[in-house]
């Protein structure tokens, strides 16, 4: 798969097709949630993930046209460690590679104030989690792939109007650190 073969639909949490083995799936991750994570409480982890897709996502493609292909290759190399950790999962670890992957995307947008409400989110995101995040090797892959797809569309166009779309679904589906 091509970045020019990226539909954003492909992305959206419960998409049925052939793109659907790619997909990765959330779970709810605290008592008393709904199916998708959401309820109607501000501070739900649902809301704080939405917050925190919305923010990334705009800061993500802000940024995208700066990052310079030393970056790139740097996320490549964070994602790649991300996916030797899928063999041998420790959850610390692979939070840190999500979340460190995730900030080189965004690391050149030129807005601070975007960039520091992302980290109260996460700070947000972090007082609501109970458990360490656990994931199946098979959603490690997807997360993975998903991420070598978010690579090659930013490289391939830098100014996709997609990369908003694409990176907000992405993360609303794997929103750890």
């Amino acid at each position: 798969m091509t970045p020019h073969d990226l539909n954003p639909r492909t992305f959206r949490p419960g998409q049925q097709g052939p793109s659907s083995a790619t997909m990765v799936e959330e779970e709810p991750s605290s008592p008393g949630a709904s199916p998708d994570g959401w309820t109607d409480d501000p501070q739900s982890r649902g809301r704080i993930v939405e917050a925190i897709a919305m923010l990334e996502s705009a800061a993500t493609a802000m940024g995208a046209a700066a990052l310079t292909p030393a970056d790139l290759r740097s996320a490549r190399q964070t994602n790649q460690l991300l996916a030797e950790a899928a063999g041998h999962e420790v959850p610390g670890r692979v939070v840190e590679l999500i979340g460190e992957f995730h900030r080189q995307l965004y690391a050149r947008c030129a807005n601070s104030r975007l960039i520091e409400l992302i980290g109260e989110e996460m700070t947000l995101l972090r007082a609501v989690e109970h458990d360490p995040v656990r994931l199946s090797p098979a959603r490690l892959r997807g997360i993975v792939e998903e991420h070598e797809q978010l690579v090659d569309l930013i490289a391939t166009d830098p100014t996709a109007p997609t990369i908003r779309y694409v990176l907000r679904a992405h993360r609303e589906r794997v929103c750890y650190l």
